[in-house]
This record gives structure tokens, C-alpha cells and sequence, in this order.
């Protein structure tokens, strides 16, 4: 089995994995009791807290656990209506589906979303969005890093925009954390920003939003007061300790792991594209993370591809895990311009840290291979 699907979710390290064993043989006391199984729970809860601060360079008390980057993008985007003067909302026409589908519940309390585009580089348009932000925007959401082509986005320069205005500023960095340095300290950094621990060889089921202000934001759970009164419910201990060992083990190493994915990579995509100059890189080459190649294989339906990878034993994928099962194109591919057929043509490879080179020689050979079958079979059926 190659599995570069890590974009979707990662496999817990040994580390991470021995971590959880432990605790799931423990007993827990629930973090908010009195007693010392309670003080041990919370304890822990407040370690794991610790790191996953250290690894945003943020003070411990601006970061909340909750249970997904998907509920930590909604809670973000709630954040608009702090700004009870303004009422609009503007996202990149290339954000993860969980930041455009909660900007679009907001329309029903009166808030306007506008959707900037980006360049044929999957870059967003930063004359355009400095066009469109306004005393009306009560916030911004501009991803770091592209989920399914690996971009880039410039950050530092979305903030400043969007500040110069005085609105917030949200940043959904789910695939920026462990592969790029993220900075949420200094004049332009976020004011409300995303990660998750399955995207860092850590558990499902646990993300975690840096608030500048917890008083930006609003609770989506009600009941209690666990996690600064804003997220209600006990907490999902062991998720939460997972999350904090995959973030420490990630920044302890991030500089090799860095090399390791890059290398990968590269050597993936050359590969494949030396053997068949066709397939087209979708995306910056410059600006993007070193693990995620989204390639575009001409003249092929990329779900009989992902069929024969599939068949022998390679796993990738489309686009974003939360979308894959819809019956339309990739939305970010086609907002970079490209057409229906050709987005439907391309595959997103992703590295993780327990992926080799050796893994990503074979997975270029496999891949070139099952192109050629699908190509060969293609002509004879319509040769036929």
C-alpha cells in the first residue's frame, strides 16, 4: 500500500499513537470535576493546550479546542457578527467548504458574502480584494494554504487589507500547520485562525481556533462552561492530548519533515512528468507547500484513474475529502480557470511525514503505468 492521500487525514505516528494507547488504559476523571481524576484530566487538557499554542507562537488562553477545523471555521465566521455595524463577509473564491457554506448561513441574518477570485496560479487577486474590503466588511476569510493544490496564499497581505478597514481577519491554516511556519503575533497576523490534529499524524475529531479576543467570538454549544464558556459539552480528552503530542512531535522535527515532503514530491512529479510530458502541474510551483501535487492527466476521466491507482493498492484523490462525493468539478480548479473536463482530469497526491522516497519512486511508476493502461484502453474502445 502507497497512501498519499494525506491531505484528507494522516496515519498517528508511534508517537502519537503510544500517547493515546496510554490514556485510553488509564482511568479519566472528567476535566471539570472537583476531585484529583478531575485535576489529572484537566491537566493534561491544559499541557496539550500549551503545545498547540507553541506550535501557533500564541499565548495558551487564545487557543480553544474544539472538535473539527470545520467547526473551528464556523465558529471564525460567527465572529462577523461582533461587528454589529457591518454586515459583510468576503471569502476567496477558493476556501474550504466548511468556511463558504457557514458565510452563507450568515446571509440569513442579513449579511452580504462576496467571493474574490484568484489568478490562474490558484493566488487570490489582492487588487481585487483590496477593491472590494470596506467600512462594511466585518470579516475576511483567506485560507494559508490550498487543501487541494498546495497554494500558498499571501497571508501578511490579506491581513494588512483587511485591518486597514478594521475587519477581522480569519485564517483557515489546516494545511499550513507542520509544513510552513505560521505567525499569529505582530500587526498583520490573524485575528481568528484554524488548524486540526488529523492533518499532523494526530487524532479525528479534534481541531482548535487561535482567537486574538476569545470575546470575538460566539458559542455554537451551549451547556457549560468548558473551554472559556464557548464550546459546552466535556472535552474530548483524548483527542485533545493527541492533538497536543502530534503538535509538539511536529515542531520538534518540522525542518526534516519539511525536506522529507519536498523531496517526495519533487521526486513523484518529476518522475511522472519526464515519463509523460503531458500531465500538467495544477497550481504555483513556487508558492505552494512541499507535500501536495495536484496533477492534470489529459484526455482521461480522473475517477478511473483514482479506480485504477485504487486497484493497485495507491491512494489519492480529487479534491477535498468533505466534497469528493458531490457530482461536480473541483470549485478551486475551476476558479483557477480551468474547464470542467480538465479539473475532472486531475488528481491531488499528497505526502505525509511517514511516507519515503522509496515509496514516492513506486508511486510514479504505478501511476505512469496505470495512465498508460487507461490511455491504451481508451483508443481501442474507440478505435473499436
Amino acid at each position: 500500500m502507497i497512501y498519499l492521500d494525506n491531505n484528507a487525514t494522516t496515519f498517528l505516528t508511534p508517537a502519537v499513537r503510544d500517547c493515546i494507547g496510554s490514556l485510553i488504559a488509564a482511568p479519566l476523571g472528567n476535566p471539570s470535576s472537583p476531585h484529583r481524576l478531575g485535576g489529572e484530566a484537566r491537566t493534561l487538557i491544559e499541557k496539550a493546550r500549551d503545545q498547540v499554542a507553541a506550535a501557533l507562537g500564541a499565548r495558551s488562553e487564545c487557543v480553544l479546542f474544539v472538535g473539527s477545523g470545520s467547526e473551528a471555521n464556523a465558529m471564525a465566521v460567527a465572529a462577523a457578527q461582533t461587528h454589529r455595524d457591518r454586515d459583510e463577509i468576503i471569502i476567496s473564491a477558493v476556501e474550504h467548504s466548511s468556511v463558504g457554506a457557514n458565510a452563507a448561513l450568515l446571509c440569513r441574518r442579513g449579511f452580504t458574502v462576496r467571493e474574490v477570485p484568484v489568478e490562474a496560479s490558484g493566488r487570490i487577486d489582492l487588487d481585487r480584494l483590496a477593491a472590494v474590503v470596506s467600512e462594511c466588511t466585518a470579516l475576511v476569510s483567506v485560507q494559508s494554504v490550498n487543501n487541494e493544490t498546495g497554494v500558498i496564499q499571501p497571508v501578511e497581505e490579506v491581513a494588512a487589507i483587511s485591518h486597514r478597514a478594521g475587519a477581522l481577519y480569519h485564517c483557515d491554516a489546516a494545511q499550513a500547520l507542520g509544513k510552513i511556519p505560521i505567525a499569529v503575533e505582530g500587526r498583520h497576523a490573524p485575528d481568528l485562525l484554524s488548524v486540526t490534529a488529523h492533518k499532523i499524524n494526530g487524532p479525528t475529531g479534534c481541531g482548535a481556533l487561535y482567537a486574538r479576543d476569545p470575546a470575538l467570538l460566539q458559542p455554537l454549544v451551549g451547556g457549560g462552561d468548558q473551554e472559556q464558556g464557548l464550546r459546552g459539552g466535556t472535552e474530548n480528552l483524548i483527542g485533545v492530548v493527541g492533538f497536543g503530542a502530534a503538535a509538539a512531535e511536529r515542531m520538534r522535527y518540522m525542518i526534516a519533515v519539511s525536506d522529507l515532503l519536498t523531496t517526495c514530491r519533487d521526486t513523484f512529479e518529476q518522475a511522472v512528468r519526464a515519463a509523460e510530458p503531458q500531465v500538467a502541474v495544477n497550481g504555483d510551483r513556487r508558492h505552494r507547500v512541499g507535500n501536495t501535487s495536484n496533477l492534470r492527466f489529459p484526455d482521461i476521466d480522473g475517477t478511473m484513474l483514482i479506480a485504477a491507482l485504487d486497484d493497485r493498492e495507491l491512494y489519492c484523490s480529487q479534491s477535498s475529502a468533505c466534497t469528493t462525493a458531490r457530482p461536480t468539478p473541483s470549485h478551486v480548479l475551476t476558479a483557477m480557470g480551468l474547464s470542467e473536463a480538465e479539473a475532472y482530469a486531475s488528481l491531488r497526491f499528497s505526502f505525509g511525514a511517514l511516507n519515503t522516497v522509496e515509496e514516492a519512486e513506486r508511486a510514479a511508476q504505478c501511476v505512469i503505468n496505470a495512465y498508460r493502461d487507461l490511455l491504451d484502453r481508451l483508443h481501442r474502445f474507440g478505435a473499436a
